[in-house]
């Protein structure tokens, strides 16, 4: 897509001064045409200051970068430290920190206050410990909103502190993992640094793009976190890491890759939205983790939850051996073997997926979860007699009445009845759905009529 922006203060000034009736069209294209004045102003500013500089930047010598941390106190910590930073820096690619002045570790409080305010973040609140804004990410552990951020003007990274008592449950386990997401956060920002000053060559790349400037630093990030900063971590800091696979060992009964805890970072979409996807990364499922294990919950079920949330996330291996192990030591446990069928299911495998939920309703003849797996399984595989079956025991056995569980099971029932030639019953149902008057119904009622349309 071309960056030429071709417009002109005198279409502002024919803009102002024209006599448009519609004074609501008027003001749009007046908002527009100032936006794009302002981002032809800023390219032009970037243009000019490529030309008068001296062509590529000159070489950082990593030693000579400063990286200062302030405001430590008993509760302001920096689980990565000035060393890290620095070790990871050298490990990077060479040249990335070129012309980076700083790297400063702060508490943040006016910061984190300023962007809770410009944002109207109404998630963050002022933790128990320091007064700074965050949330709480595990227990007695409380994050900024903010991780991190570069500032091109001067060519510094700020990392935050996290804010903890040195008393909190498994200290050393959580410590090691924020250890982790400072750093990965700590790579992104030096993408930013290395796309804001060494990428604009020939003018190829303007640092105006809030959205590509983050999806880029995301991509690298996650490149990055595994080539450079998990390495790292599993050398330079082997027995933290060996400790942390004891924990989780013990805990759920495998091993998990650093990588899965670091989470993927890659979260912006093209329209500048968070990634629903995201909302599910094996990261948050290890916080779950260690809360459930701060809460001394049951060890079956911290080693379910463990494996249904990594499950969310889209990562199957690790899922299924948690799962072996709960059925080594149970194998009536209904719960871990519908939650197998569910990953049988989105891996494809149909057979084994009918199979496992079959065993799991052998012992809870109404296990919901099962019931699922076999209706999601019966639907993809236009099995209308199963489908119809299975989605009637759902709602035979829906005791919530879930509105949403109720229209999805109802739409599998009509959409049966309707491969059956069972128009009466595809009627009567289609009006049972329309009766909910929500959007989700709305969706269903148009899909399912869409069949119709594509029949005809």
């Amino acid at each position: 897509m071309s960056r030429s922006i071709h417009r002109t203060r005198r279409e502002l000034t024919d803009l102002e001064t024209a006599h448009v009736s519609d004074s609501e069209n008027r003001a749009y294209r007046l908002a527009v045409l100032l936006e794009e004045l302002r981002k032809k102003r800023r390219i032009k500013r970037q243009v000019r200051n490529l030309r008068h500089s001296n062509g590529e930047l000159p070489p950082s010598p990593i030693e000579s970068i400063p990286v200062q941390e302030f405001q430590a106190s008993p509760h302001i910590h920096y689980p990565a430290s000035s060393e890290d930073v620095r070790a990871v820096l050298r490990n990077l690619p060479g040249g990335v920190a070129d012309g980076l002045e700083a790297v400063e570790l702060r508490a943040g409080v006016e910061d984190q206050r300023e962007f809770v305010a410009e944002e109207e973040d109404t998630e963050s609140e002022p933790d128990p410990l320091t007064g700074r804004y965050g949330m709480e990410l595990m227990p007695g552990v409380f994050t900024p909103p903010v991780l991190g951020y570069y500032l091109p003007a001067r060519s510094l990274i700020c990392l935050f502190a996290y804010v903890y008592d040195l008393e909190i449950a498994n200290r050393e386990i959580v410590e090691f993992y924020i250890r982790l997401q400072m750093l990965s956060t700590f790579v992104h920002e030096v993408a930013h640094h290395y796309d804001c000053t060494s990428r604009v060559e020939r003018d190829r790349w303007r640092f105006d793009d809030y959205v590509k400037n983050e999806i880029y630093a995301e991509s690298i990030q996650y490149d990055w976190q595994a080539k450079y900063v998990i390495p790292y971590l599993e050398t330079s800091c082997a027995d933290q890491a060996a400790q942390m696979q004891r924990w989780l060992q013990a805990h759920v009964g495998a091993e998990v890759p650093l990588q899965l805890l670091a989470g993927d970072p890659r979260s912006t979409s093209r329209n500048g939205s968070i990634l629903t996807a995201m909302l599910y990364n094996t990261c948050r499922a290890f916080e779950e983790l260690v809360t459930a294990v701060a809460l001394e919950q049951p060890r079956d079920k911290i080693q379910i939850d463990f494996a249904r949330n990594l499950h969310y996330a889209q990562e199957y291996s690790v899922p299924e051996r948690i799962l072996q192990f709960v059925l080594d030591e149970n194998p009536k446990n209904v719960e871990a073997i519908a939650l197998t069928a569910d990953i049988a299911e989105h891996r494809g495998n149909d057979s084994l997926a009918v199979e496992l939920a079959e065993r799991a309703l052998a012992i809870e003849k109404n296990d919901r979860d099962a019931l699922m797996v076999l209706t999601y399984v019966y639907q993809r595989t236009s099995n209308w007699r199963r489908l119809y079956q299975s989605a009637q025991r759902l709602l035979d056995n829906e005791s919530d009445g879930n509105p949403l569980d109720v229209i999805w099971a109802l739409e599998c029932c009509a959409r049966a009845r309707f491969h059956q030639g069972r128009t009466h019953d595809f009627e009567l149902i289609l009006t049972e759905i329309d009766s909910f008057g929500s959007r989700m119904a709305d969706r269903s009622v148009k899909r399912l009529k869409g069949l119709e349309s594509e029949q005809d």
